[in-house]
């Protein structure tokens, strides 16, 4: 009984793995991450990666983004999700040492 438990446990845990470096494997291609905060309801977070000349990430910017009911034009004036991720990857690349 043991030994299965423990033999579900390690295929669970490699099942785990797998998925955490798949979805890390993805925000490095894309250089970038949009997600549901883990902190708060109706709050996406925007994360990008800060570089080193060799490439690796060794900081992280995370914007957190609320979306806001458009109910004049000076509500787009930060513009939506996607150009709020495009100035937090320039800003991440102005700040890189890449």
């Amino acid at each position: 009984m043991l030994s299965g438990h423990v033999e579900n446990g390690a295929a669970e845990t490699e099942a785990i793995l797998k998925a955490l470096h798949d979805e890390l494997k993805q925000i490095k291609e894309d250089g970038y991450r949009i997600s549901k905060s883990g902190q708060l309801v109706g709050v996406t977070d925007i994360s990008v990666a800060v570089t080193g000349d060799d490439g690796n990430a060794f900081s992280v910017l995370t914007c957190p983004y609320m979306e806001r009911i458009q109910d004049n034009e000076a509500a787009t004036d930060h513009g939506d999700i996607f150009s709020v991720k495009d100035k937090l990857l320039q800003l991440a690349e102005k700040l890189s040492m890449s």
